[in-house]
């Protein structure tokens, strides 16, 4: 929940009354007005903010036991902890440490390092090719003990629950989300202020996943965008995480990295502002103008 300030036009008065009004009969008398309001603070439902969990937990990214000399210990959390920064339930917290990849070593919640992180998920997926395992055919121990000595068991038994499902043919056994690889495979190569011809990247991108996984557009959410506004059409990096927190400021960010978006392009990047009461379309209709261009509607900045 939050609360915001809330203004209205009708006048809201204050008296010395102490009776509640709903017990008293109605009558009509006469009472000195001590104040008179035009704004009053009300109670909304959000979605769970998490960005200060990801501030704090990117404070100390792991890169390995050769680089926790560099690590600042009381920067460092515990799951209690961190619970206590975000106003949510421990299901939606659980969610929020998963969004983030963060796992548990030595007692503290941690993220790993992009490229480190990198480096550990290529070398697990590479077991599938040399075990000849098909890709539902995974097993948990045997990747644990092939990276022994090459990184933490905590880290490798963390990562391999964040990526991997249960498999559903192979009982015991566990497969790869494609959608986690594909993404973190695509996060390699879309480098910040890198630019890729949209055949160019799916082919780079589809030629660095394990053999009978997809790459897919739809995994580029909050991640990168398609930019079909110049002469020729490229995929580059645009990641959630680093816009800002505001909304105002977060709009003007968007529109000076693409003039026109579609609703469905530009709700990754604000759907974390939605409530209940309060929708996509809802923020687009106050925060930009639409305009319809070959039968498609986009959004474009107010000003």
């Amino acid at each position: 929940m939050e609360s915001m300030e809330v203004d209205e036009s009708a006048a809201q008065l204050l008296n010395d009354s102490t009776e509640d009004e709903l017990e008293v009969p109605r009558t009509l008398e006469q009472r000195p007005v001590l104040k008179v309001f035009h704004e009053y603070f009300e109670c909304r439902e959000i979605r769970p903010r998490f960005r200060k969990l990801g501030e704090l937990l990117q404070l100390t990214r792991y890169s390995g036991p050769e680089n926790e000399f560099c690590v600042e210990q009381k920067l460092l959390f515990t799951f209690s902890q961190l619970l206590d920064t975000v106003q949510c339930s421990r299901g939606q917290f659980m969610e929020g440490l998963n969004q983030y990849r963060a796992i548990e070593l030595d007692g503290r919640m941690r993220v790993m390092e992009y490229e480190y992180e990198y480096r550990i998920i290529n070398m697990m997926l590479g077991l599938i090719s040399e075990n000849s395992w098909a890709l539902d055919e995974v097993e948990r121990e045997e990747t644990i003990n092939a990276l022994k000595g090459i990184a933490p068991e905590e880290v490798v038994a963390g990562l391999f629950d964040i990526y991997t499902t249960p498999s559903e043919r192979c009982p015991g056994k566990f497969e790869y989300q494609e959608s986690m690889v594909s993404r973190i495979v695509a996060q390699n190569i879309l480098q910040p202020g890198l630019r890729f011809r949209n055949e160019e990247f799916m082919r780079t991108w589809q030629e660095a996943l394990p053999e009978g996984m997809s790459c897919d557009l739809k995994y580029l959410r909050g991640l990168g965008i398609c930019d079909k506004e110049g002469a020729q059409p490229c995929i580059r990096s645009l990641a959630e995480e680093l816009l800002p927190t505001n909304i105002s400021d977060r709009m003007r960010a968007l529109f000076k990295t693409k003039q026109r978006w579609t609703m469905e392009e530009m709700e990754p990047y604000i759907e974390c502002f939605t409530t209940p009461n309060l929708s996509v379309s809802t923020l687009l209709a106050k925060h930009a103008r639409s305009l319809t261009d070959g039968g498609v509607r986009y959004f474009v900045s107010k000003h």
